[in-house]
């Protein structure tokens, strides 16, 4: 089989000319691109234990944790922790447990949740965390490793905490936190901003028609979705 034979497998699936040529430009057809990313993903991983590793005694945390917490980072439950302490004075001092949450997928802002329900649960095991000179090489401080160190020990502390409580039956602070985002500019009948010099807007007329070398500056000055965020009501017992 040659090797650009993806490129007819593309066009059999009923791909455009365009992602055909992509597809071409990367050498890879678009359903290997997952493999891909996966691929990377895992190696940025790996060099980031292995800097982990050489920076400071990793004590109690095996590359397993470390691990599994680089592929917690950025979830949906990673940023449902992070909104319920922004909006729930009570989390101070407490393990934030998330049993269900949806975020807004629209909005740009990783904050925006429908809705965060779970529990809260007190602080009984404390995380212990390592002094900035084991990160201190040469007299210079890497911030980036220590507070990734950190953030994996508090993260490893809570998870045990949370799994020990519950297995003692101990009872959280459930809580539920729901909210609406919107976008302020969603009946805004104009194409272009205030601000467009008329040249610009004249362009609406006839949005079809991009064929005006003007259009190569005139989407700077298109009106994009601007998200905003209200609470409705928050619950805790």
């Amino acid at each position: 089989m040659s090797d650009w034979e993806f490129l007819y497998e593309m066009r059999e699936q009923g791909y455009s000319g365009e992602d055909i040529a992509d597809a071409a430009c990367s050498c890879a057809a678009p359903w290997e691109w997952d493999y891909i990313e996966k691929q990377e993903r895992e190696a940025e991983r790996e060099a980031e234990w292995e800097k982990f590793k050489s920076l400071q005694n990793t004590g109690t945390i095996s590359r397993k944790e470390f691990m599994k917490y680089l592929e917690y980072v950025n979830t949906e439950e990673d940023f449902a922790v992070l909104f319920v302490k922004k909006y729930l004075v009570e989390a101070k001092g407490h393990w934030v447990d998330i049993t269900d949450c949806s975020q807004y997928e629209m909005s740009s802002d990783d904050l925006h949740f429908r809705f965060v329900i779970g529990g809260l649960y007190k602080r009984r095991i404390q995380p212990k965390y390592p002094s900035k000179s084991a990160f201190t090489i040469n007299g210079k401080f890497d911030k980036h490793q220590y507070y990734l160190t950190i953030r994996v020990i508090t993260w490893e502390t809570a998870h045990k905490d949370i799994e020990q409580q519950k297995s003692e039956k101990a009872k959280p602070r459930k809580f539920k936190i729901t909210g609406v985002s919107y976008d302020k500019n969603r009946n805004n009948k104009n194409f272009f901003r205030a601000d467009a010099p008329p040249e610009i807007k004249a362009l609406a007329n006839n949005l079809r028609d991009r064929t005006n070398p003007l259009w190569d500056k005139a989407l700077q000055y298109a009106i994009e979705p601007k998200f905003i965020y209200d609470l409705k009501k928050i619950y805790i017992n």
